[in-house]
C-alpha cells in the first residue's frame, strides 16, 4: 500500500520532497488511512478538522479523536466549528453543499495563512464512480463525467489508486483506530443510496468497476482536453470585441460537425447552458434574446451579440427600514408613507404605488430583477416569470436590463414603473397601506 501510495503521488506529481500538505481529516477509516501513509512516507503534514455540529456529542468526540491523532503523529492541528444548518438555510442550499462550501473556503484559507503547499483530502476509488454516478443522475456534461481528478488546483487526492475495501485491509492490518460517522450507512442521502443500493449491483457485471470507471475517467479527460484546444481554436476565429460588447460569428460555428456542443462550450464561461445553444440553433430567429444571470445574448442574422446584463451590480441591493421615509437608489429618488387606506384612492401613476401593509415584511428590498424572479400579476392568479413579463410588454433592451423591482422576503412586491403584485394589492380589509412614489433624478 505504502509502495503503490509513493508510486501515485509520483505518477501525478502531488506531492514534491519538501512540500507541507494539510491533511483533512474527519476521523473516518479514509483519512486516518490518509495520516499513517503521509507519515510512513516521511511527508510534512498537518490535520485540519471540521466540527459540523450536525451530530450532537459524537461531532464532539470525532474532534477530540482527531486532535489526539495530531499529537500522535506530531503534527500541527487545526480545527473549526461551523453552524451549518444556519448556513444552509441562509443560503438555501442543502446541508451536503453548505458543508462542502464551508470546509473548502476554510481549508485555502488556513492552507494560505499557514504556509501549506496543497491541501490533502481523503478520496478514494469508490468516490470516483459514485461521483459520476450521481453526475449522471443530475444530468451532466463531459466535466461530470471525469469524476474526481488528483489534483484540482492547490487540492489533492492522494488515495484515488485504492479502493475502500483496501482501506479497510489496511486499517485493519495496521491496528489504526478510527471513527465511525453513522449517517454513512443512511441511504436518506442520494451519495449513499448509490453507494448502497446501486453500485453493489453493477460490481456483479464487474467486479473491477471502481477501477475500470478511474481508467475512463482518464480518457474523458484526455479528450476533453483536446476538445478545449479545438474551442479555443474556434473562438479566436468566430470572437470579435467592441468594448465590453462581444460578437460571435454564427458561420464558424455552424461550420463545424457539432455546432451545437461547440457554441455551448463557447458561450459556457458566460452562464448558458447547452440546452440555449440547442434552442437558438434550432430557431436562429434574429432578434431573440436568451439570459444568463450576468449576460443577455441577442440573435442578430448571421452573428450573435453577447453584452453585460446591465453596467451596474447587479447583487447591488438597498434595504428599506420600517421608519425610512425617502432615499436615493441608482439614478431614482423614494418617497414612503404609512397611510390609511381611507386616504387610498385608484390613481394611474405607474410610479406609485400603494401596497397592503399587513402583508409587507421589512426591511423591503430594492434591486435589479434577476433571472428566475418570478411573480403573480396584479389581476392574475398564477405566477409569471418576470423575464416572460417584461418580454410581453415588448420592453426595450436597455430598459429590461435596469429595471427595478422592490421584494419583502424574497418575495417581489413591485416590477417599479410596471406591476405590483397581487399578494400585496390593498384589500376590502386593509386597514394601512405604504405609499411608494418614486421619482427619476436629473
Amino acid at each position: 500500500m505504502l509502495q503503490r501510495f509513493r508510486q501515485f503521488i509520483s505518477r501525478h506529481q502531488l506531492i514534491s520532497e519538501s512540500a507541507n500538505v494539510l491533511a483533512a481529516v474527519s476521523g473516518g477509516k479514509d483519512s486516518v488511512t490518509m495520516c499513517e501513509l503521509l507519515h510512513l512516507a516521511g511527508i510534512n503534514f498537518g490535520i485540519a478538522h471540521c466540527n459540523f455540529q450536525l451530530r450532537g456529542i459524537d461531532s464532539d468526540l470525532d474532534e477530540e479523536f482527531v486532535r489526539k491523532l495530531a499529537t500522535h503523529y506530531k503534527v500541527p492541528f487545526f480545527s473549526q466549528r461551523f453552524e451549518t444548518e444556519t448556513f444552509a438555510k441562509d443560503n438555501r442550499i442543502s446541508i451536503q453543499m453548505a458543508a462542502r462550501d464551508l470546509r473548502y473556503a476554510w481549508f485555502r484559507k488556513l492552507a494560505s495563512e499557514k504556509g501549506f503547499d496543497s491541501i490533502a483530502t481523503a478520496h478514494h476509488l469508490n468516490d470516483v464512480f459514485e461521483t459520476i454516478l450521481l453526475n449522471l443522475t443530475r444530468g451532466t456534461g463531459y466535466a461530470g463525467l471525469q469524476g474526481i481528478q488528483p489534483r484540482n488546483g492547490e487540492i489533492i487526492r492522494p488515495l484515488l489508486f485504492c479502493q475502500r475495501e483496501e482501506i479497510d485491509a489496511f486499517v485493519l492490518e495496521n491496528n489504526l483506530e478510527w471513527r465511525e460517522d453513522i449517517s454513512n450507512a443512511s441511504t436518506k442521502y442520494y451519495r449513499n443510496l448509490i453507494r448502497h443500493k446501486v453500485i453493489p449491483v453493477l460490481k456483479e457485471i464487474n467486479p473491477s468497476l471502481e477501477q475500470t470507471a478511474f481508467e475512463s475517467t482518464e480518457k474523458i479527460r484526455a479528450v476533453a482536453h483536446f476538445f478545449k484546444s479545438k474551442v479555443n481554436e474556434i473562438k479566436s476565429r468566430s470572437f470579435s470585441f467592441k468594448g465590453p460588447d462581444i460578437r460571435i460569428d454564427l458561420n464558424i460555428v455552424l461550420s463545424e460537425p457539432e455546432p451545437a456542443i461547440v457554441l455551448s462550450e463557447l458561450l459556457s464561461e458566460f452562464g448558458f447552458t447547452y440546452k440555449d445553444s440547442v434552442n437558438l440553433l434550432n430557431t436562429k430567429t434574429t432578434g431573440s434574446l436568451y439570459y444568463s444571470k450576468t449576460f443577455v445574448l441577442n440573435v442578430d442574422r448571421q452573428s450573435l451579440l453577447l453584452k453585460h446584463l446591465r453596467e451596474s451590480d447587479p447583487a447591488e441591493e438597498f434595504k428599506i427600514s420600517e421608519q425610512l421615509n425617502s432615499f436615493t437608489f441608482r439614478n431614482f429618488s423614494f418617497s414612503l408613507n404609512k397611510i390609511n387606506t381611507n386616504e387610498f384612492d385608484v390613481h394611474s401613476d405607474r410610479y406609485t404605488a400603494h401596497l397592503d401593509w399587513a402583508a409587507l415584511e421589512f426591511p423591503l428590498v430594492v434591486r435589479n430583477w434577476l433571472p428566475g424572479d418570478r411573480f403573480i400579476p396584479l389581476g392574475m392568479k398564477n405566477f409569471k416569470k418576470v423575464s416572460d413579463f417584461l418580454i410581453d410588454r415588448k420592453t426595450p433592451l436597455l430598459q429590461k436590463d435596469n429595471t427595478l423591482v422592490i421584494t419583502s422576503d424574497d418575495k417581489i412586491v413591485w416590477i417599479i414603473g410596471m406591476r405590483i403584485d397581487e399578494r400585496f394589492k390593498i384589500r376590502a380589509d386593509s386597514k394601512d397601506a405604504l405609499k411608494i412614489t418614486v421619482n427619476p433624478l436629473s
